[in-house]
């Protein structure tokens, strides 16, 4: 992903509300109060604190969406290029099915589903 301007991925959801940059997710020297004034170490990384509509498990899914961002990214690009590779006639089908393959893992890791 060369010449992206968005913070590198890969991103991942903590489980409980922060998607973080995995490269840049580490602590860092400030601390953060809470409403009680309890410090709590700060982790550097942050890119997205997901919500939900209401309905049960939509934070959850707007969480591994957000997460996979990057990497569909990544597949579209590839799926783009495969595209344009099958139709002038360089590929014999292989990479096509290769990428197909690949958007079909990162679709399921969007969607919280088997692929």
């Amino acid at each position: 992903m060369s010449g992206a301007k968005h913070t590198p991925g890969p991103w991942a959801w903590d489980g409980e509300g922060r998607i973080d940059s995995l490269p840049l997710r580490k602590p860092s020297p400030y601390k953060l109060k809470d409403k009680d004034g309890v410090e709590h170490e700060y982790i550097e990384g942050l890119v997205a604190l997901p919500y939900g509509s209401g309905e049960p498990g939509s934070m959850e899914a707007n969480a591994r969406l957000i997460a996979a961002a990057p990497r569909l990214l990544q597949a579209l690009q590839a799926a783009q290029s495969a595209l344009l590779s099958y139709q002038y006639g360089n590929d014999s089908g292989e990479l096509a099915r290769e990428v197909a393959a690949n958007c079909g893992v990162v679709i399921a890791e969007a969607t919280g589903s088997a692929a």
